[in-house]
């Protein structure tokens, strides 16, 4: 499973494509990870995800095509307007010359154009960049002509009646100007590790076909749906740092980025429900300071890696002497104060996807076989779902549910949630203490040492200390040794199953933290509990991961079931799911009997059907009898269908969990 997860790491890191090498070699290597997968793997790998590597690659084939036609398209008709403007230009300056105007505007008039053009000359536009920087300089001088000389035009007419002789005064040398490269169109991709989230909506149309679409926010659509406290923040920080002389804001698909010249100031963007702004400053120098940044390491923040989140005024105040460290680091001076309005009101996303501000991707998603039969539910040993079933045509299938910690937490019981924010407050409370939630775990570092992770087995809530079991094998603690590669740098396990051991697992964090050592700071009061979700949003929203094997049937095929091996093995939310609605027996009058599940394993035989007549007609019932509740007593060795009006749900199990039906008569 490396192998298929690697590609898939790869997949989901090509981000947003754009006409760059850098997405050009991220799209090469996400291809080159999948085509070495086995037909095996490759079957694993969900078509979602691999429609976003065939989605990147025709974007970017797109952005090359567009880009070569563009060039075509722009390159002729610069030439073309360059054709009519060059001689107009010099048919001015000879009539200027006579006139003794215009010759010091249009000196001026070249020094801006002239270092406007010196940074982009850029690959195969090149040519392009030339002329259109000729063709701009040539506009400009006509215009300065015009505005210094009003009659320069019947100043060439004249010229040309009276037939006198023309000399053209040289020309100043021409440097490039800027011509605007065509805009990227963003990619749709899976949630990053910076948590951005995208709307994903299910349809089915009237063929039975079953489409997923994908809406991409730009920046500016976000911030239009964004919360009202979000949209203030954002407002009162824009302006006071374009309250610093020379900077600018330039709003891209992404981001909202503020320059001094060409030094990054900061970058806003919006995360989830959450305004981010990202500072060109080094994120270790605050990590035991009351600002609680995060260090970014993805290269799309390489220029600005210091990210800090905006939940509350407090933070907002924060920011803000970010923001004046940032501009002593530039030297910048503070200006007059700033009040422009930045708010933007609330829309809808339909029209915000005809403006552009939102992309959709449609894909298809193939309709799995219905599955018609669970044969077992269990959990392996790292607590993830299980799920035997057999489909219409007789295949069986394991389908493995591979859950992250955020959705193990979002599914755990409401205690483990408590234990889970009080015990992250109480360590995070301590100075230099920073929490990152990765996949499987949300590990607490101080500084460089991992001191502790949090992961969730099953039900409980366990901790991993960067101390040596040993040491406590005799004590309170009762933890246990781990000898796991994953845990070599916190190899001792402690279980949290009720509020004692919580306490006790305060001490053993006050422990590794004064071995660090570090020393307790202000107290920690932030909201870490994670609200419920179904299975269903979380594997769409990319937390859950589903994994199908066919498997052999022979090797899954239960020959007797309990109710104690029924228990473990289905859910009694499963169990009442798959309880059918019958619709070929009619309601009996007379009174209600109770028949046992060993009763039925004993009297039928493999695939009969066991209904109240046929129970009658095997004389286990009376001939009267009006209604039939089933029990689960005893052991179940037979496949059956079964048809009554009532059950137990541990009956329901070990009828299922044997390839059986319950239908109940209503």
């Amino acid at each position: 499973g490396e192998a298929v997860y690697s590609a898939l790491d790869k997949i989901y890191a090509i981000g947003n494509v754009e006409y760059t090498a850098e997405s050009q070699a991220l799209i090469a290597e996400a291809r080159k990870a999948y085509n070495e997968l086995s037909e095996d793997q490759k079957a694993m790998v969900n078509k979602i995800d691999y429609a976003v590597l065939e989605a990147a690659e025709n974007s970017y084939a797109s952005q090359d095509n567009g880009a070569t036609t563009t060039f075509v398209v722009l390159i002729v008709i610069v030439a073309v307007l360059l054709g009519l403007g060059a001689p107009l230009l010099v048919l001015m300056v000879l009539s200027t010359l006579k006139a003794k105007k215009g010759l010091k505007a249009m000196s001026v008039a070249f020094i801006p154009s002239i270092l406007a053009a010196s940074h982009y000359l850029d690959g195969r536009f090149v040519a392009l960049y030339v002329l259109a920087g000729v063709l701009l300089l040539v506009l400009i001088a006509i215009i300065v002509i015009v505005i210094k000389n009003p009659h320069v035009f019947k100043d060439m007419k004249n010229l040309f009646k009276k037939g006198e002789k023309m000399e053209m005064a040289p020309a100043p040398a021409v440097q490039a100007a800027p011509i605007a490269q065509p805009i990227p169109q963003p990619l749709l991709q899976e949630p990053t590790s910076d948590s951005e989230e995208e709307e994903t909506v299910t349809v089915t149309d009237e063929k039975g076909n079953i489409f997923q679409i994908r809406f991409v926010k730009s920046f500016t659509a976000k911030l239009i749906q964004a919360n009202e406290e979000s949209k203030k923040y954002y407002e009162e920080l824009k302006n006071y740092v374009l309250s610093y002389k020379k900077t600018a804001s330039r709003v891209s698909w992404n981001y909202d980025s503020i320059n001094s010249g060409r030094n990054p100031v900061l970058k806003f963007a919006v995360r989830g429900k959450t305004l981010g702004v990202y500072f060109p400053l080094n994120a270790d120098d605050y990590s035991d300071s009351k600002y609680k940044v995060e260090k970014v390491e993805s290269k799309k923040f390489e220029d600005v890696p210091c990210l800090y989140r905006i939940k509350n005024d407090r933070r907002c105040d924060y920011a803000k002497e970010l923001i004046d460290v940032v501009m002593n680091n530039l030297g910048l001076e503070k200006g007059e104060e700033q009040k422009e309005s930045y708010y933007l009101h609330y829309e809808e996303n339909k029209p915000l996807i005809a403006r552009g501000l939102i992309k959709e991707l449609k894909v298809q998603v193939n309709k799995p076989a219905r599955e018609t039969q669970i044969l077992s539910v269990v959990t392996d040993e790292d607590g993830e779902e299980v799920v035997t079933k057999r489909d219409s045509k007789g295949n069986i299938f394991q389908i493995r549910y591979i859950k992250s910690f955020t959705a193990k937490l979002s599914q755990a019981e409401q205690e483990l949630k408590d234990y889970y924010n009080e015990l992250k407050n109480y360590a995070l409370g301590y100075k230099k203490a920073n929490s990152r939630v990765s996949w499987h775990f949300d590990s607490v570092n101080v500084g460089r040492n991992q001191v502790l992770k949090f992961v969730i087995r099953g039900k409980t809530l366990c901790l991993y200390y960067a101390l040596n079991a040993e040491d406590y094998a005799e004590s309170k603690y009762k933890v246990e040794k781990v000898e796991s590669k994953k845990y070599e740098d916190v190899p001792c396990l402690y279980r949290i199953k009720n509020d004692r051991r919580c306490e006790y697992a305060k001490e053993l964090i006050d422990t590794v933290m004064a071995n660090v050592p570090t020393e307790k700071g202000k107290e920690s009061n932030e909201e870490f509990r994670v609200p419920f979700e179904e299975t269903k949003v979380l594997l769409e929203k990319g937390l859950i991961k589903e994994v199908k094997t066919k498997v052999e049937a022979k090797e899954e095929v239960i020959q007797s079931i309990t109710v104690e091996e029924a228990d473990k093995q289905m859910s009694d939310e499963k169990a009442e799911a798959s309880i059918e609605i019958d619709t070929t027996h009619k309601k009996r009058i007379g009174k209600k009997e109770i028949i046992n599940i060993d009763t039925l394993s004993n009297s039928f035989n493999n695939g009969d059907e066991v209904t109240i007549e046929a129970l009658i007609a095997k004389k286990l019932i009376p001939s009267k009898t009006g209604s039939v509740k089933l029990l689960a007593r005893g052991t179940l060795d037979k496949k059956l269908t079964v048809c009554l009006n009532d059950y137990s749900l541990q009956a329901v199990k070990m009828i299922m969990l044997l390839g059986g039906q319950v239908k109940i008569i209503k």
